[in-house]
């Protein structure tokens, strides 16, 4: 598929505001269980699977990747619309697929335009539902929709540095107000990622009075396994 001079640069320039990323320092260890990040705020991404992929977009279709991502997840021209019901309509940039299954984690402002109330955070239950819509088709998914929750990104090597694993428990401090992010967030492990990012969301991310400051996250003890 062609683009244009216009449509890439204006890829280029949603990336960017996707990413929408503070310029804080980059991180510094204090204690062993205590480091510095730098945050970026939280936008909605649709992960396809295969089958759901060329419906949307036609048998073969190669994805164009516009980013690699700051997060490990590239980035593609590629966008859908998602729909739920009359006039409630957000448009979403495809990332890191074909995926096993089809997953999409929204912030809370695509939330509230597409009016979806039911939203689990992200692992936790079904998933809401919700239509979507490419140049080649349309589907409706009755599930996979999910609240994107604030997290720590963390590089293996980080990881294992600090003694953390995939889902243990971590505690955020914002040091222009001395308050304590609620409710308590996830560590992410990627092999993939080169730097230690906190992702928030809207009401997070506007509580940073100072988004050049540090953000300051203290690790909790690992969470338990499943069943245990």
């Amino acid at each position: 598929m062609t683009r244009t001079a216009e449509e890439m640069r204006e890829a280029v320039l949603d990336a960017r505001r996707d990413a929408e990323v503070s310029s804080a320092p980059r991180r510094a260890y204090g204690s062993a269980r205590t480091l510095t990040v730098r945050a970026m705020r939280a936008a909605p991404r649709v992960v396809l699977s295969q089958a759901h992929l060329e419906q949307l977009f036609g048998a073969g279709h190669r994805l164009t990747v516009a980013s690699p991502g700051l997060l490990g997840e590239p980035l593609h021209l590629e966008r859908v619309t998602l729909s739920a019901g009359p006039r409630r309509e957000v448009k979403v940039r495809v990332c890191a697929s074909p995926s096993p299954v089809t997953r999409i984690h929204l912030p809370q402002s695509a939330l509230t335009t597409l009016d979806i109330r039911n939203a689990p955070a992200r692992g936790h239950g079904e998933g809401a539902g919700v239509a979507l819509s490419g140049p080649k088709g349309a589907l409706v998914i009755p599930d996979g929709v999910f609240r994107a929750g604030v997290r720590l990104v963390l590089p293996v090597g980080v990881a294992r540095k600090l003694g953390v694993a995939e889902n243990t428990v971590a505690e955020v401090s914002l040091p222009a107000s001395g308050e304590t992010l609620d409710p308590a967030l996830y560590v992410e492990v990627r092999p993939n990622v080169v730097e230690s990012w906190l992702v928030l969301d809207s009401p997070h991310w506007e509580r940073i009075m100072d988004p050049t400051a540090p953000v300051v996250v203290r690790l909790g003890p690992p969470s338990a396994p499943p069943g245990s």
